[in-house]
């Protein structure tokens, strides 16, 4: 009996393992995601594009133009 429950919680560390995995691969590509989103902003925001333009085109919420637009001041 003690062997079936040692295997049943290897079983599901590993589980847990695999799907922090996946978790982390995630966050990076959203990061990653993110930081392409912000240089097509500032390009966008250098070549004088208005906020809403940018936000339709570059797909993403006026907070976001906004924070791109300070950190370039």
């Amino acid at each position: 009996m003690c062997q079936a429950l040692e295997e049943l919680m290897e079983d599901k560390r590993n589980e847990g393992e695999k799907i922090g995995e996946k978790i982390g691969e995630m966050k990076g590509e959203i990061k990653g995601n993110l930081e392409r989103t912000k240089i097509v902003v500032r390009n966008m925001l250098c070549r004088g594009y208005e906020i809403e333009d940018v936000c339709a085109i570059a797909e993403c919420d006026s907070s976001l133009v906004e924070e791109v637009r300070k950190s370039m001041a």
